[in-house]
């Protein structure tokens, strides 16, 4: 946020973190971190914003913007105006519903819906409530590392007590902060709404600014044409992205990324045993691709193989527990976070 805004900014940004576990509430508080936690991350920002005493911590004035409380997603009421939690203009949260029934899930979309403001959004993991209603809640749009649901009409879902007005947080999470900062820059009288909107038209241009950055070292050149192909998967130009990723496996064969993206766009496609094969040869390439194992276990669970799946995600579990120095995970979590996943897809806590 600090990236974002700047220091001085006149944004009044409110940031909560809840969880229904008290330790890992307890733990988020301390703000440490192990190497794992850094591993998609630049060392520059690991250099500017925390120290190193065998753990990581955070600074101090970063880890007391943050408030952390308990909640029970499923069996808690909110909005929960005690708590500050209502009229929320972004929440996060990833890698949660893949542990709940569709059941549980549409509650808590019910509740998300009212405790966000008007304008505000949801950000999930990339299939997490696939197979779910969504339509009477939210209006989805995909991007690189998951999915972007915009808030819906309130007429189309059953009532509840609605949220008062609130500070608003911000609701952008863009990945150039430079870009994003010069349209603060140019809209610090506007009100709080317009510079969301303004946000939003600034990633619409960034990403397509992207594409024209030429750079002559190789391996830059790589990563670009494969996140040319990932932004067009994000806009729904699935043809144009499974081109370019073809482009850029003639001269890199055995790039799993590139294969890992490719699965994806085939699920997005309904194309499930073209994923399933194509993950497959992820998983050839690259063995300790835990992103690979844990999509694989899923398209097989929804083909009605469950033995498969469970096969796939024990097998993931074993590797996360080896700690290998070549795992490659494309989510965010904590080592001890994946491990939990893990165990939950496969009914072991």
């Amino acid at each position: 946020m600090q990236e974002l805004l700047g220091k001085n900014s006149d944004w009044h940004v409110k940031i909560i973190g809840t969880d229904i576990n008290r330790e890992a509430l307890q733990k988020a508080r301390q703000g440490q971190y192990r190497s794992w936690s850094f591993r998609s991350i630049d060392r520059t920002y690991m250099n500017q914003y925390f120290s190193q005493d065998g753990s990581w911590s955070i600074d101090p004035s970063i880890r007391e913007a943050v408030r952390f409380e308990y909640l029970n997603l499923v069996e808690d009421s909110y909005p929960d105006y005690a708590k500050g939690i209502y009229d929320i203009d972004l929440i996060l949260c990833r890698n949660v519903f893949i542990y709940f029934q569709d059941e549980g899930i549409e509650k808590v979309l019910n509740k998300f819906f009212h405790t966000l403001s008007p304008q505000g959004y949801l950000l999930t993991g990339h299939a997490e409530i696939l197979g779910v209603k969504t339509e009477h809640y939210f209006h989805m749009d995909s991007y690189r590392e998951g999915r972007i649901w915009k808030r819906g009409k309130p007429s189309f879902v059953k009532e509840q007590k609605a949220s008062f007005c609130a500070e608003r947080i911000l609701s952008v999470a863009f990945k150039d902060s430079s870009l994003v900062k010069s349209v603060l820059d140019q809209n610090r009288t506007l009100s709080h709404r317009q510079k969301q909107e303004s946000l939003r038209q600034e990633k619409e241009s960034m990403l397509s600014r992207e594409h024209r950055e030429v750079s002559t070292d190789e391996d830059q050149e790589k990563r670009s044409l494969l996140e040319i192909a990932r932004e067009k998967a994000d806009r729904k130009k699935y043809a144009e992205a499974l081109q370019d990723c073809q482009r850029h496996l003639k001269s890199h064969p055995f790039d799993a990324r590139a294969y890992y993206l490719i699965s994806l766009i085939y699920v997005e496609q309904g194309l499930e045993e073209e994923a399933i094969a194509t993950l497959r040869k992820v998983l050839y390439l690259a063995p300790h691709y835990i992103s690979a194992h844990i999509e694989l276990g899923h398209l097989y669970i929804n083909q009605g193989n469950l033995q498969k799946g469970r096969k796939v995600w024990i097998k993931a579990k074993e590797i996360i527990l080896q700690e290998p120095t070549d795992l490659y995970y494309e989510g965010d979590e904590r080592l001890e976070e994946l491990l939990r996943k893990m165990k939950c897809l496969l009914g072991e806590g």
